[in-house]
């Protein structure tokens, strides 16, 4: 058999194989084709302040900060599938949620251990949320979005796999994910933003700031607050006026441009290992080779450390 009819054989092979593996879960299984949703609501008064506790899989968290509002209300939004549509809205009913009270504390639950094998399978649940500006939020995701906007109050973020978007917020914030970006606009509190798959966008922040990723970039604009911005696999930008003595920002691959106010008073510690280090600003100091000790309009009253394995670093006038 000569070299091409063997390599014709072998893709017939492979293309019958992934045939057979289109439209089939873990198990070998046909996946259901046809998906049933419903959504259910329910109404809470909790007066001008309140406190999220949501926890879900297999879907979004949404939280919205209404001004003046004096209750939680809440949408819940069942998806499953099925290979019937009777056998999906028969799931659908299956389905074991919470949604209850205590207090000012609202707490929604879909927990995959409450629900029988074939709807722990393929169901989940999606929570909206109206909320009064003033509250607080705890959210958790295993396999969905979480996206918070216009709340006053400290957030505690977490989802596995899904992305992470908060925006015109006042209070502290935490946002995990392990596999998706995190975007952040208009925050008024400190902020600890992790991923270990994904990007990182900061903008408009009025506090200090931590942001770590391993895969990913990081993007820092109008921060006004120290920073702390680590990545492995990645590029690091940051604009603004540096705030503070312990600034720092660190990638193992990939480069750094920092463009910063012209009349900013700042002292740098640079270093890079396979790369370059470039400056169109009037930086006064040691300002050779592969480590630099300078600082722009001394005496100083920042300090921001920048430092990268592969790549380039640049400083750079903003307009």
């Amino acid at each position: 058999m000569n070299k091409t009819l063997i390599q014709v054989v072998i893709g017939l092979v492979i293309a019958v194989a992934l045939l057979m593996l289109v439209g089939c879960d873990e198990e070998g299984e046909q996946w259901p084709k046809v998906e049933a949703t419903r959504s259910e609501e329910a109404m809470f008064s909790v007066g001008d302040s309140a406190v999220i506790d949501a926890d879900t899989s297999n879907g979004e968290i949404i939280v919205r900060g209404v001004e003046g509002a004096q209750e939680v209300h809440v949408v819940a939004t069942l998806r499953t599938r099925g290979n019937t549509l009777e056998e999906a809205e028969e799931r659908l009913d299956e389905i074991v949620y919470h949604v209850t009270q205590d207090v000012k504390t609202v707490r929604l639950r879909y927990q995959a251990s409450e629900q029988e094998k074939d709807v722990r399978r393929y169901s989940g649940v999606s929570f909206e949320v109206t909320v009064p500006v003033t509250t607080r939020v705890d959210a958790e995701t295993s396999n969905g979005a979480i996206t918070i906007e216009a709340v006053s109050g400290r957030l505690d973020l977490d989802t596995s796999n899904g992305a992470i978007t908060v925006l015109g917020v006042t209070g502290n914030v935490i946002a995990d994910t392990s596999n998706g970006e995190i975007e952040m606009w208009e925050i008024t509190g400190d902020i600890r933003a992790d991923t270990s798959n994904g990007r990182i966008d900061l903008e408009g922040i009025v506090g200090n700031v931590r942001a770590n990723t391993s895969n990913g970039s990081i993007d820092l604009e109008k921060i006004d607050g120290e920073v702390n911005a680590d990545t492995s696999n990645g590029s690091i930008r940051y604009e603004g006026r540096p705030v503070g003595q312990g600034n720092t920002l660190h990638t193992s691959n990939g480069s750094i441009t920092v463009r910063i106010h012209t009349d900013a008073s700042v002292s740098f510690e640079v270093d890079v290992k396979d790369g370059g280090i470039r400056s169109s600003l009037p930086l006064v100091g040691d300002t050779e080779g592969d480590h630099w000790d300078a600082v722009l309009n001394p005496p100083a009253e920042a300090a921001m450390s920048l430092r990268t394995s592969n790549g380039t670093i640049r400083i750079e006038p903003l307009p």
